[in-house]
């Protein structure tokens, strides 16, 4: 090597240090900005990635939400979830859609999880969730589509969960068509006051676009009534994509004596 290309070389190598390092600087101020800023958190709506967490035994909290999307066209849900045994979530949900004036049953979906590793502060968590799903015919003529699906959600608590992070890994059997797609997610929940809390997401499947939300979960009282609200899109930008959502969520007390409301 001439010595006018060994001097370029060092000086590339060095510019790529220096980069390298800020970047790295960079990513722990983030972090330690995040850090900063959290205290115990609780993981709920309105995130689409699940975790490794139920409902206490004997309890059986209702949530319920609407989504606004850019085309005007609206969904309500209503999703109870109860855990009859002490380690296994029984889920059953619905939804009304409006679309063009007209309202009706859009999709329901029944599912049960169980945790194979609970998740505890400081450590991660390890569950399975097996579902179906139904989305029901819009026009007179056309099909119902059911899919069965099963998930894998894993968490890892930070800071005595004032951060949690989420990954999923799932895959949905379509009925109608026969086929198999995989599917993800990736979320976090950051405290970001004693009861407010930032939460993000993105997630998506195989063959669809990515999709991402982001937003607010507040309890207006303890551990027993939380409300929350988010924005989302397809990451490809269509406008199109956009959606808001609005939830409520209320921890009932355990049906039996002896159970005890857990804040999840």
């Amino acid at each position: 090597m001439s010595g006018s290309s060994s001097g370029v070389a060092t000086l590339s190598w060095s510019k790529a240090r220096v980069t390298g390092m800020r970047a790295a600087t960079a990513l722990r101020l983030l972090l330690a900005a995040a850090l900063s800023c959290a205290v115990p958190a609780h993981a709920a709506r309105p995130m689409v990635t699940d975790d490794p967490r139920i409902v206490d035994p004997q309890a059986c909290p209702p949530e319920t939400w609407l989504r606004a999307n850019q085309d005007a066209r609206g969904t309500y849900w209503a999703v109870p979830a109860c855990n009859p045994t002490g380690n296994l979530e029984l889920t059953y949900g619905a939804a009304l859609e409006r679309d063009a004036g007209e309202t009706r049953v859009g999709a329901s979906f029944a599912q049960a999880k169980t945790l194979l590793r609970p998740l505890r502060p400081n450590d991660w968590g390890l569950g399975l969730t097996l579902g179906r799903f139904l989305e029901r015919a819009s026009a007179p003529g056309e099909r119902n589509t059911p899919s069965n699906y099963l998930n894998v959600p894993f968490s890892l608590s930070l800071r005595n969960d004032d951060i949690l992070l989420h990954a999923n890994a799932g895959l949905r059997r379509d009925m109608a068509q026969g086929r198999n797609f995989g599917n993800w997610g990736l979320s976090a929940e950051v405290r970001m006051q004693e009861r407010l809390q930032l939460i993000v997401e993105t997630y998506g499947e195989a063959q669809s676009p990515t999709l991402a939300q982001g937003g607010l979960r507040l309890w207006l009282i303890p551990d027993r009534l939380q409300i929350d609200a988010t924005v989302g899109a397809d990451l490809r930008g269509s406008r199109d994509s956009r959606w808001a959502t609005l939830g409520l969520r209320v921890l009932t007390p355990a049906f039996l004596p002896g159970g005890a409301i857990s804040g999840r």
